[in-house]
């Protein structure tokens, strides 16, 4: 079976040219505006797995607040995934159909452990976008892990596992909990303890990990910006990544260099 993995993440906004152009300006990212259909929102999308959503007129998510929306994951049944979460009483928030597979993806609300999670078959996201390079196989700068704050990691990592097939082995918190689980999928889970940079979090998410070629080169391009970091961690190759809390458009976010992702994700 395919291994489920990480999409995209989607983040609330309240101007999205204002954010596209601040991530373009540290980050190099470029997006694509994306079909919703007749959901009164603005969205874009880029290869690096970030989605700014912008919401218009009065529209809400029931039960979601900004900026944080959700996590995207592709896995290898959309169908059989949402009809395990209906058994198990999760209700789906907004379906929504992609016409070039002819599927859905659906999104669920936080009573997923506070985790809002919108879910699809893998490649659909990408043929719904066209000619559009996957995660995975996408250059750096990119989404390289996804850090959820919750109560309890082995409880999160025992539902996920149930729910998507997304296996988790121990790693270092990085100061973001007392304890992690992360794995292959580039989900991260980390153990709520009062740290201090946990004020930075917003609801579940405690940071956006963006994978670098250059990260001391990218660290001077927030610092260019005004933007320092408030934490940092030692990989054991030495390098450093850096965590800037939510200093940087409002998202808790993070910076390491892609020769370290093995160990970001958990492949020893």
């Amino acid at each position: 079976m395919p291994q489920t993995r990480i999409c995209r993440i989607g983040h609330l906004v309240e101007d999205i040219d204002a954010t596209m152009t601040a991530f373009k300006k540290v980050l190099d990212f470029d997006y694509r505006i994306s079909d919703v259909g007749d959901f009164p929102l603005k969205v874009s999308i880029g290869e690096h797995g970030f989605e700014p959503i912008q919401l218009l007129r009065d529209f809400r998510f029931e039960g979601i607040e900004g900026p944080f929306l959700e996590v995207a994951l592709e896995l290898a049944d959309v169908e059989a995934t949402k009809q395990k979460l209906e058994s198990a009483g999760y209700k789906v928030l907004a379906p929504n159909y992609l016409p070039n597979t002819d599927t859905w993806e659906y999104l669920f609300g936080p009573e997923f452990h506070g985790i809002p999670i919108m879910i699809a078959n893998i490649g659909d996201q990408e043929a719904a976008l066209g000619n559009f390079i996957s995660l995975e196989k996408a250059p750096c700068p990119r989404l390289g892990c996804v850090v959820l704050a919750v109560d309890n990691v082995d409880t999160v990592a025992k539902d996920m596992k149930f729910f998507f097939d997304t296996d988790f082995v121990a790693t270092d918190a990085g100061g973001l909990g007392s304890s992690a689980l992360v794995g292959i999928h580039r989900v991260k889970l980390v153990q709520k303890n009062g740290a201090p940079v946990e004020g930075e979090f917003k609801a579940s998410l405690a940071s956006f990990e963006v994978m670098c070629d250059d990260v001391e080169a990218v660290r001077k391009k927030f610092a260019a910006e005004g933007v320092e970091p408030i934490h940092s961690r030692t990989f054991s190759s030495g390098r450093k990544g850096y965590y800037f809390g939510s200093r940087f458009q409002d998202l808790p976010l993070g910076i390491y260099d892609a020769r370290d992702d093995a160990e970001m994700i958990g492949k020893h």
